[in-house]
């Protein structure tokens, strides 16, 4: 069963300012809905705010440029319904009061004596025959099999597999703890970065007219080689993700509820592998996630950059809950996070962080909405 929302698809149309006159007077008719003008009002609102802050220039300065600009947008008056601009414009109101922060050079320092202890752990790669390798940060040297032959070489951070000719499956799992990312290139010339946290398995060579086949948990980001013959699977929980050759990334953690893929180029089939029936098919900016509680698909268009961040080392929130974000902070930088209430685990954050610390990162939460916590190497309790 697929499920698009109207009024998720409309609202990110009109803030692109791509509506069509026949689908402004459908977005109207759906803020006639109580539901949908809460949607439309956070949309509008974290869409301005998202654009207009930058590094280089204060809150204040921003928010009189939003407030100004919707005052005098009469181009906007006169493309959209009246109700369409009333709900955009009475946020002038809540842009002059709301707790959003771009973190810049200006930060606060922290102080010495609450810093969390950040530990480093080590890739691992597993070998077909179960024996165990630990990959350590910027090392150099051959990769072999468990018959000694040499199959790639490791680099800068970088497995990459030589190709060659093979009759039979051999697979291959890269484990990459918190706190670390690591890119790989498959022996068909895939490039595919991995997030913190996650586990991927492989063929060391893929099988010509076969389907190049892959498994994941966590997360990924995959440049895939074109080949009309052979397809490119993605194996992520209960869905597969189907190309030829495409940039896509996908996220499939153990402890989350969805597994999703964002499409950055070409074209992506997304489907229950139980029920093939049950997929979408999506084309570049859209995005498909699967809900393992509902077994449902659902499909909409984004802003590719907040799914793929993580590969330059920016962390992008936009109305995510507390306990979604402490969740990726635990991935992004191996520490524990505990003691979320109620409240602070369902409050909603906008907030973008370039190379920042985790003792940066937890400063402007905790001054944000008001708590303290406390540090123990790298254990972090919220009080």
């Amino acid at each position: 069963m697929v499920k698009t929302s109207n009024i998720s698809r409309l609202t990110d149309k009109f803030l692109e300012g791509k509506l069509t006159s026949k689908e402004s007077a459908e977005l109207d008719s759906l803020l006639l809905e109580k539901d949908n003008v809460v949607f439309f009002k956070n949309m509008v609102k974290d869409d301005y705010l998202y654009q207009r802050i930058s590094e280089d220039s204060s809150m204040e300065a921003n928010l009189l440029k939003i407030m100004k600009d919707i005052e005098r947008s009469d181009k906007m008056k006169r493309k959209f319904p009246k109700r369409i601009f009333k709900y955009a414009a009475v946020l002038v109101f809540a842009l002059s009061v709301i707790s959003i922060w771009y973190f810049n050079g200006n930060t606060k320092q922290v102080e010495s004596t609450n810093l969390v202890k950040v530990i480093e752990k080590d890739v691992q790669l597993i070998l077909g025959n179960g024996q165990k390798q630990f990959i350590k940060s910027n090392e150099h040297d051959t990769i072999q099999n468990g018959t000694n032959d040499v199959i790639g070489y490791l680099a800068d951070n970088t497995l990459r597999y030589f190709n060659h000719k093979n009759d039979v499956l051999s697979y291959n799992t890269l484990v990459v703890p918190y706190g670390k990312t690591f890119h790989i290139t498959l022996s068909d010339g895939t490039e595919v970065d991995l997030n913190a946290g996650t586990t991927f398995k492989y063929p060391v060579n893929f099988i010509a007219n076969e389907p190049r086949e892959v498994f994941l948990t966590g997360e990924a980001y995959f440049d895939v080689t074109h080949n009309e013959n052979d397809r490119f699977i993605v194996n992520a929980n209960n869905v597969n993700i189907e190309v030829l050759g495409t940039e896509f990334n996908v996220s499939s953690y153990k402890d989350g509820l969805t597994t999703e893929a964002v499409l950055i180029e070409g074209s992506v089939r997304f489907y229950d592998k139980l029920n093939e029936d049950n997929q979408v098919l999506l084309k570049p900016n859209d995005y498909a996630s699967w809900d393992k509680n509902l077994n449902t698909i659902s499909k909409t268009t984004v802003n590719t950059i907040h799914h793929t961040s993580w590969r330059n080392s920016e962390l992008i929130f936009r109305s995510t809950s507390f306990n979604n974000i402490a969740k990726k902070l635990e991935r992004h930088f191996n520490v524990s996070i505990t003691g979320i209430d109620k409240t602070l685990e369902n409050e909603k954050f906008t907030a973008r962080f370039k190379d920042k610390t985790i003792d940066q990162i937890l400063l402007y939460f905790s001054e944000s909405y008001g708590f303290s916590y406390q540090v123990e190497g790298n254990k972090i309790s919220i009080k």
